[in-house]
């Protein structure tokens, strides 16, 4: 007979980096800074593209400060002293190769430090773990996430890899 499949507890691990939502609207202001910069306003179909990052940045600024999040939890890469260091190194478009170089990094750590408090906070036996569901909306790597935590915690052949991937951060 088979047992229903039900989550028993979870676990949460962010980055030891705080961004304030001032440092985020900071951030995002000095992005639209610099794409601006590089248009033309006397162009008109670049004047119309300014007007148009002026009113994305304005709407972004409002969801930001209507969020509710008064900090947000992220990596500094490069040994940097804030994150917009890194993003201004790469003209606010740091290549995805690096990006994806960090998130191999940093990720399975995170979750690996998740998914020890969640099973100390079950308090069960691993070798009775029949699922690992994973998500993320900022990176991918093969075979995944899930499998990197079923790998690591030596659970059963018989224990199956459920990715829920880009599906929202909200």
């Amino acid at each position: 007979m088979d047992e229903p499949v039900c989550i028993l507890a979870t676990g949460q691990s962010v980055p030891e980096s705080i961004f304030s939502l001032k440092d985020f609207i900071e951030l995002q202001s000095s992005a639209k800074d610099f794409a601006i910069s590089k248009l033309d306003a006397n162009d008109h179909d670049q004047g119309q593209r300014i007007a148009d990052i002026k009113a994305n940045f304005d709407w972004v600024k409002r969801c930001a400060e209507n969020s509710a999040i008064e900090k947000r939890h992220g990596i500094i890469p490069e040994d940097g002293k804030r994150l917009q260091d890194f993003y201004e190194k790469y003209d606010y478009n740091p290549p995805y190769t690096l990006r994806a170089k960090y998130w191999r990094k940093y990720c399975p750590e995170l979750a690996m430090n998740a998914v020890q408090k969640a099973v100390k906070e079950w308090g069960g036996d691993k070798n009775r773990i029949t699922h690992v569901v994973s998500h993320s909306t900022t990176g991918w790597d093969v075979p995944g996430l899930s499998h990197h935590v079923m790998y690591n915690l030596e659970l059963p052949t018989s224990a199956r890899a459920v990715p829920v991937n880009f599906v929202g951060c909200q």
